[in-house]
């Protein structure tokens, strides 16, 4: 699974639990932070392919304007934040009887709002689908190839078994 994928899974269950009203603070932020994370991924300079958002949003002005909001919200949110006090906005309650008590109304240290999250999401399908239309000549190309090698020779070669390593081993 590619981490653009990944992206619109996890946002997309992230959206489901939400809409259960579940009371988990873990989740949402396991979700959220791995969505983030992963869509910045996609866009990160280094030792990988990465996608040039030039490129991708080309002739999509609002699409690139959430683009870079997003990475602003995984900056300064989630990968280099500093204090998860400054990631929360607190209001007042006052019960019935009286009482007075600061309550913390929104906390990106679990997830942003519901319409951040879609943002992401559609974000993300946008991309994937961007990467999806680029990738059908190379794969067209790669079959024409395999297809002039001969199936004898495609047979010829070692098979390739790919197995995930435990990671209590």
């Amino acid at each position: 699974m590619s981490d653009v994928q990944f992206v619109g899974l996890a946002s997309k269950r992230l959206l489901k639990y939400r809409d259960g009203i579940q009371n988990d603070p873990v989740l949402p932020r396991c979700l959220w932070t791995g969505a983030i994370e992963a869509y910045s991924h996609c866009f990160a300079t280094g030792r990988r392919s990465r996608l040039n958002k030039e490129e991708v949003f080309d002739g999509q002005p609002d699409a690139l304007k959430m683009h870079d909001y997003l990475l602003t919200l995984r900056n300064e949110h989630t990968a280099h934040s500093v204090n998860g006090l400054e990631q929360s906005e607190a209001g007042i309650m006052i019960s019935e009887d009286g009482e007075w008590t600061v309550a913390n109304l929104a906390d990106f240290a679990n997830a942003p709002p519901t319409d951040i999250v879609k943002a992401l999401d559609q974000t993300s399908e946008f991309v994937w689908n961007w990467v999806k239309l680029r990738s059908i000549p190379v794969h067209d190309e790669l079959l024409v190839k395999a297809k002039a090698l001969g199936e004898p020779t495609i047979k010829s070669y070692p098979k390739i078994k790919l197995r995930m390593k435990h990671w209590l081993q």
